[in-house]
């Protein structure tokens, strides 16, 4: 993977991707890579830990609103899952269904 910006495939290498194959609805917080993604130089003084206070925050709101929501969130792939569970894996989860 290059700095270039490029997220092609990368949803299906995140932390999230075995959530929302048991129907577990995930969100990827995402700022796109750079130049020293996964390089010797992508040391601690290159973080902008403003920028990281604000996304903590953004993540904890969103996860306390999503997570007192009286329902199950709808699944942008396959919004016909209406249940969380094993039973999910037999869908093909890079098509969209579209």
């Amino acid at each position: 993977m290059s700095g270039s910006g490029s997220t092609t495939g990368m949803s299906f290498r995140s932390d999230h991707y075995p959530f929302i194959q048991y129907g577990i609805p995930g969100v990827w917080y995402f700022c796109g890579t750079t130049p020293d993604y996964h390089q010797p130089t992508d040391t601690i003084d290159r973080v902008d830990f403003e920028k990281m206070q604000r996304a903590t925050r953004l993540v904890y709101l969103t996860t306390l609103e999503i997570g007192n929501l009286p329902h199950m969130l709808a699944l942008d792939l396959h919004p016909d899952i209406t249940s969380r569970g094993e039973h999910n894996l037999a869908i093909n989860w890079r098509e969209t269904g579209r």
